[in-house]
C-alpha cells in the first residue's frame, strides 16, 4: 500500500507547537489584499496536479524517451548525469503498484481514483495524488543523484503544506525556500546542460509566486476551483440537451 512521505506528520507535530496567532487565515480582508498584490490566485489542482506533477512524471521518463535530456546516447552513458535519472525503477512499475495497492486504498482520505496513472489518462486528483504520495514513497529514493533527490524532496514536503488549511509563517518560509531550491537547481543544470530548456515550463515559474500568494491571500485551499468543477459537472447533468439558455 502507498502511504504518505515520512517526513510530513512530524512536520505537522512541529508546526502545531506554534503560537496558533501566527496562523495565517484568510479574512474579511483578503479580497482587498488580492486587488493590493495585483496577482491571479493560483488554481491548485492545476497548477500542482495538471502542471508539476505531469511536469515530474515527465522528468522521470526512460533515457531512451526522455525528451529533458539533452544527449540521449545510450551508449555514451551521458544520460546518468541527468539529475533525474531513475536507478532501479521504471515508471511502468510505478504505474503497476499504484494499481495492484488500489484495493487497500482508503477513497475517502485520497482524491484520485489509484488507478495506472501512467499507462492511463488522470484526473487533476489522481494527478495530485501522484505527486503528494506516490513521488515521495515509490520514486524519490531511485533518484541517482543525491542533491537532485534531497531538493525534490523539500520541494515535495513545501506542496504538502501549502495544501493545508493553516499556514504558518514558518511554513512559509519553508515552502519559499524549497521552491526556489528547486528553480536554483534546474537553472544550474540547465547551465551545465545535463537537462533540456525544455523543462522551463510556466509551472516552474509560478512555483517562485506560490508563498507570496498564500502570504497575500491565504492558503491555496481555500480559493482552489475543485468545487466549481463538481459544480459545473451537477449543472452538466441538469441540463436538456438542444436547450439554449440566453
Amino acid at each position: 500500500m502507498v502511504a504518505g512521505p515520512p517526513n510530513v506528520q512530524q512536520t505537522n507535530q512541529q508546526a502545531n507547537q506554534v503560537n496558533t496567532d501566527n496562523v495565517i487565515l484568510v479574512d474579511a480582508g483578503q479580497s482587498t489584499k488580492k486587488k493590493e498584490a495585483g496577482v491571479s490566485t493560483e488554481n491548485r489542482s492545476h497548477l500542482l496536479g495538471h502542471g508539476l506533477a505531469k511536469q515530474l512524471k515527465d522528468l522521470f521518463g526512460s533515457p531512451n524517451v526522455n525528451e529533458m535530456i539533452p544527449d540521449r546516447n545510450i551508449a555514451g552513458g551521458a544520460w546518468k548525469k541527468f539529475p533525474f535519472f531513475l536507478d532501479g525503477i521504471k515508471l511502468v512499475n510505478v504505474g503497476e503498484a499504484m494499481l495492484s495497492s488500489r484495493c487497500n486504498i482508503p477513497f475517502d482520505i485520497f482524491g484520485g481514483n489509484w488507478n495506472d496513472i501512467i499507462a492511463r489518462k488522470g484526473r487533476a486528483m489522481d494527478w495530485m495524488d501522484f505527486l503528494l504520495f506516490v513521488v515521495p514513497t515509490l520514486i524519490l529514493s531511485h533518484i541517482l543523484d543525491k542533491k537532485a533527490q534531497e531538493v525534490t524532496h523539500d520541494m515535495l514536503l513545501a506542496c504538502h503544506l501549502c495544501l493545508r488549511w493553516e499556514v504558518r509563517p514558518c511554513d512559509l518560509s519553508f515552502i519559499r525556500r524549497s521552491m526556489s531550491g528547486f528553480q536554483k537547481l534546474l537553472i544550474t543544470a540547465t547551465r551545465e546542460k545535463t537537462i533540456s530548456r525544455r523543462v522551463w515550463r510556466i509551472t516552474i515559474h509560478y512555483l517562485g509566486h506560490i508563498a507570496y500568494i498564500i502570504e497575500r491571500v491565504g492558503p491555496m485551499n481555500v480559493y482552489s476551483c475543485r468545487s466549481m468543477g463538481r459544480t459545473i459537472g451537477a449543472y452538466k447533468k441538469k441540463s436538456v440537451i438542444g436547450v439554449h439558455w440566453s
